[in-house]
């Protein structure tokens, strides 16, 4: 499977990093899922940033619910990113390359029934992706996303003041004319709509940060 690979961004490579200073991607995995429509909302009404959402067939929600696929439509709408998070958030190192090619063409195809478009960026499932996994994505035709600033928010769903630390901590201390950053965080959990989202929007704004998507 060798599929087109046009333009400057790399293919089957991880990337980190934002291309220029100064910028930050907000990214979320897992979903969608129930309180993603309040976040797609919180992302509206703070100046209408745009994220990248690397979502899963079958997850914490099912993208054969109409509920689920509204939000996903909704997205496009929005002008947000749609990126593959594998159908169903099985890591695919372990996996046949068969079995890797149906995780992400069984999602592929889902996306492309919903929002009319196939994903080019992905982020592998926990973040596991071998050389043998990467140089299948990279034929694919897949961008490959990771982070250098983990929320770690799925660890803290009961005390989001850890994760607003960690972001606090990695903003404060660093200068935005030399720095960026790509933010990992899940839209799965209800804290990190509700709690986490908005500081980590006022945080950036507020050290001269802009938002955009990666990379």
């Amino acid at each position: 499977m060798n599929r087109p690979k046009p333009g400057g961004v790399p293919y089957g490579q991880i990337i980190k990093t934002c291309k220029d200073p100064g910028m930050v991607a907000l990214t979320f995995d897992d979903g969608p899922f129930q309180y993603t429509g309040r976040l797609l909302d919180t992302l509206k009404n703070n100046g209408g940033i745009h994220a990248t959402f690397f979502v899963n067939g079958k997850n914490a929600g099912d993208l054969n619910d109409q509920a689920m696929k509204d939000v996903l439509k909704r997205m496009m709408a929005d002008g947000h990113q749609i990126g593959s998070h594998a159908f169903s958030q099985k890591s695919l190192s372990p996996l046949s390359e068969t079995d890797k090619i149906s995780e992400m063409v069984k999602l592929e195809d889902a996306l492309q029934g919903i929002v009319g478009k196939k994903p080019t960026y992905m982020r592998p499932p926990n973040l596991e992706c071998n050389g043998q996994c990467m140089k299948l994505m990279g034929r694919m035709g897949y961008h490959v996303i990771g982070e250098n600033l983990d929320t770690h928010d799925w660890e803290n769903v009961s005390n989001m003041q850890v994760s607003k630390d960690i972001v606090s901590k990695a903003v404060d201390g660093a200068d935005s004319k030399k720095n960026n950053y790509i933010v990992l965080a899940h839209d799965i959990h209800e804290a990190t709509v509700e709690q986490l989202a908005k500081h980590m929007i006022d945080k950036f704004k507020e050290k001269g940060y802009r938002c955009k998507l990666p990379p």
